[in-house]
Formats: C-alpha cells, sequence, structure tokens
C-alpha cells in the first residue's frame, strides 16, 4: 500500500508507528505531507513526540520539533513528551525538549515534578540535570504521599540517586503525609545500602519517629527486613528498646509478621523483650498467634515455655488469641495439649476458646474443643450462633446441647427444648420418658444455667 495512501485513511496510526519505531525517513514524510500531523493525538492524548520521547529516538524528536509539535501537550494522564523521556533516561531528549521550553520543568497537576519521576526510575544523571535548571526543586514535596525525591529514591532503594540528592544538600528531615522520614521508607523496603547512607548523611535521623511512634527499625522488623535491622543495630543498639505509641517494640511488629530470623535477631540484642507488653497486654507471643504466625508462636515457645500459660489484657488465654489469629491446627492442637485448662478462661466479655472457635468457623478447633464444654459454654457458644455468627454451626451446637438435655431437670430441660426450636417432638417426649422412668433423682441440674430465647 501507498504510505500516503495509508496516511490519508489511518493518519495517526502510521505517524506515531514510525515515531515509535524510529523510522525518521517515514516521519518526515508524512510531515512534509501533512505538517498538522506534528501536534496530532490519538484517543488517549498520545502525541508521536510523546511515542518518540519514550523511545529514545532523538532525532525524530528534533523533526517533531522542527515541525512545531506541541511540547507542552499531555495525554489523558497529564504526561508531557518530557515527562516520558525522564522516565526512561533518555538524557539527550530531556536536554531537547528543556531548551525548547524550559517552562516544562515545573510541577505537573498532581504535585510531582520531573525531579520525582527521575529520581523515582533512578536517573542520577537527569535528577542533576533538571537540579541545575531549578534548584528550588530539591525538596519539593509532590504526589497524593507528599514525597521529596528523597523518598522516591530511597524507598526504590536507588544509591546514585540518593548520593546525588544529598550531595546537593537534600534534607532528611522531611516527613511525607503518613509522617515517614525517607530513612523510614528505606528500611520499610529492605534498601540496608541506602539506610547507611542516610545514617551517614545526619546519625540522628535513627531516631526520627513516625506520629505512631514508629522508628526505621520498627518498620523494618514489621517487614521482615535483615540487613536493615542489623545495620540499625548495630548503629544504635539501644534502639532495640524503642516503643511505639501502642508502647510496641520491634520484636511485636516482628512477631506479627511471622518475621523468624528477625525475632532472633532481636531477642539476640534484649532477650529481656520477650516479656515486654504494649496497651493491649500482648507480648510478642500473643502478637505472634494474633497474626497467625505458627512458626513464630513455636520459636517463642521453645525460648520460654511458661509464657504459654500468659493471659492478654483482655484475659484471653493464649488458645483463645491463636484461635481468633487463625493459627494452624498443629498449634492449636498443642495449646490444648498443654493447657487442657485454657478452655475454661473467658476474657472480659466472658467469652472463649469454644466461642472463638464457633465464631470464626473454624472446624478443627470446634471439634476438638466441644466435648470438653460445660452446659453454660455450649449454650453461650449457640447464643453466638443466634446472632448471626458461623451458621454452620448450629447443627454441631445443637447435637451438643441435646446430648445434654438427658442431665437436666424436668423444669430446665423444657425451657432449653423451646429455646433450641427442636424440630422433633419426638425426641422431646424421648427425653420426658426417660425422665419418668429413671426419676429425678440423682440427676445433676447444672448450676446457673441462663437461657435467653432468641425473638
Amino acid at each position: 500500500m501507498d504510505l500516503l495512501a495509508a496516511t490519508e485513511q489511518h493518519p495517526l496510526t502510521t505517524l506515531h508507528q514510525a515515531a515509535t519505531d524510529g523510522d525518521h525517513d517515514v516521519v518526515q514524510r508524512l510531515l512534509i505531507a501533512t505538517p498538522a500531523l506534528a501536534s496530532m493525538t490519538d484517543i488517549d492524548g498520545i502525541s508521536a513526540l510523546h511515542c518518540a520521547a519514550w523511545n529514545g529516538h532523538a532525532r525524530i524528536v528534533s523533526q517533531l520539533l522542527d515541525a512545531r509539535a506541541d511540547a507542552r501537550a499531555t495525554e489523558n494522564t497529564g504526561l508531557t513528551a518530557l515527562h516520558l523521556a525522564v522516565t526512561q533516561g533518555h538524557q539527550e531528549i530531556v536536554a531537547q525538549l528543556l531548551a525548547t521550553d524550559p517552562w516544562l520543568v515545573g510541577i505537573d497537576h498532581r504535585g510531582n515534578t520531573l525531579v520525582h519521576f527521575a529520581a523515582s526510575n533512578g536517573h542520577s544523571q537527569i535528577v542533576a540535570q533538571l537540579l541545575a535548571m531549578n534548584p528550588a526543586l530539591l525538596n519539593t514535596v509532590g504526589g497524593h504521599a507528599h514525597w521529596t525525591a528523597l523518598h522516591c529514591a530511597a524507598e526504590k532503594g536507588h544509591r546514585e540517586v540518593v548520593a546525588e540528592l544529598l550531595e546537593k544538600g537534600a534534607s532528611l528531615d522531611v516527613i511525607d503525609d503518613s509522617g515517614c522520614t525517607a530513612l523510614h521508607r528505606a528500611a520499610a523496603k529492605g534498601n540496608h545500602v541506602v539506610v547507611a547512607q542516610l545514617r551517614a548523611a545526619n546519625p540522628d535521623i535513627i531516631k526520627a519517629v513516625t506520629p505512631d511512634g514508629c522508628t526505621a527499625l520498627h518498620m523494618a522488623a514489621l517487614y521482615g527486613r535483615e540487613e536493615v535491622v542489623a545495620e540499625l543495630l548495630a548503629a544504635r543498639p539501644s534502639l532495640v528498646g524503642a516503643v511505639d505509641c501502642n508502647n510496641g517494640t520491634a520484636l511485636h511488629l516482628a512477631a506479627m509478621g511471622g518475621h523468624d530470623r528477625v525475632l532472633m535477631q532481636l531477642l539476640a540484642k534484649a532477650p529481656a523483650l520477650i516479656d515486654a507488653r504494649n496497651l493491649r497486654g500482648f507480648t510478642p507471643l500473643h502478637s505472634a498467634a494474633f497474626g497467625g504466625r505458627d512458626s513464630a508462636v513455636m520459636l517463642f515457645l521453645e525460648t520460654k515455655p511458661d509464657l504459654i500459660d500468659a493471659i492478654d489484657g483482655n484475659g484471653r488465654s493464649l488458645l483463645q488469641t491463636a484461635i481468633e489469629g487463625e493459627c494452624g491446627d498443629e498449634v492449636i492442637e498443642y495449646l490444648y495439649e498443654i493447657t487442657p485448662h485454657s478452655i475454661h478462661c473467658l476474657d472480659q466479655k466472658s467469652e472463649g476458646p469454644f466461642h472463638a472457635a464457633v465464631r470464626s468457623s473454624n472446624s478443627f478447633a470446634t471439634d476438638l474443643l466441644q466435648w470438653q464444654m460445660t452446659f453454660d459454654g455450649i449454650v453461650d457458644a449457640f447464643n453466638a450462633c443466634e446472632k448471626g455468627y458461623c451458621e454452620r454451626y448450629r447443627p454441631i451446637v445443637e447435637k451438643q446441647c441435646e446430648s445434654l438435655l438427658s442431665w437436666l431437670n424436668r423444669d430446665v430441660m423444657g425451657t432449653v427444648i423451646e429455646y433450641l426450636g427442636l424440630a422433633s417432638m419426638k425426641r422431646a417426649r424421648t427425653l420426658e420418658e426417660d425422665l419418668d422412668t429413671n426419676g429425678e433423682e440423682g440427676r445433676c441440674a447444672p448450676l446457673n444455667v441462663h437461657i435467653q430465647p432468641s425473638d
């Protein structure tokens, strides 16, 4: 097909493709035939200049600029061709576009600068190039997270960019919308070399905390960043005892995340932290159980076996916490076998492990614990079903309640039958006949049976 004929049918498609492929001869022929194509865009707002800038074709960028392509034109998400060149690291094209229109070095509609784009993508030379034109962009915060270029580079682990920004005097004290410094961001991502760079530039930055009281060590522990934890503890050993606004240590956060190697690092530095409690009354062991971290639970118990009887601030046993945290069957069974008495340990809401098992629809824990429950406990669990919890376990609870009816006196039995709404009147009559045949003498009426018929 003749090229100009194709252009008449699909003018934008042809020019865009040529600009993308770097075919400057085709671009030249198209622009000579139809100069207006230089500034035309497709349905996504993308011009041929965007295509050439993204793909690094400097000669075609020159051709398009000579044909009066609009360098300020943005595609539908608000990006100019310069944004694309910066993102891709095409330094020559960046220089071309800035020479054409220095205005382009400004801030986009999201508040991001070109320095943010260059820093995020690891292009240190372009960072230097842009800051040379506008040094005020060094500590500018941008985007929805209010990051500086240093936040961007630190979070992505771009060491050369971090070095360039620090050399230019970037501030380490600027915080983002979450109250995090660049050090917090680097620590959370495990960029230990960047952490060392930032700490060397300002040793006191290691003491910085977020509004929640988290240090960089808390962030590293939460995400299991072993090398960062080692770097920070070597730089400031006392950091291991720092607590956040919930009185939680780094050990609590590592336990919640199930990072066993970090747990061992922290315990080796401060063994006493194994007994530390946060504002919920959680030890790190409770945090591990609540997070469903089986291996961390066992690690703590191997380190200090007597922790198994620890009760949290709400009166919950470790068994109940493990069930609520959805620990594995082996851990739940182990805790039950070691502390069978904990099944009757009730929290401040008068609920215990069986309630937690029923509410969370944990079939293993329900089957394991149900035969050890008192009548009151079973009825309490049935009440949990009535409140909308785990309807699928209603038959289990009903069966257990029914099996206990034979131990009740006639008055209580009638109330229970009415409460449970047992469908089988034959079964109810059988129970009554059993009472008539054997008499009530010797039967044990449970104490403090409180039954509240459902609406």
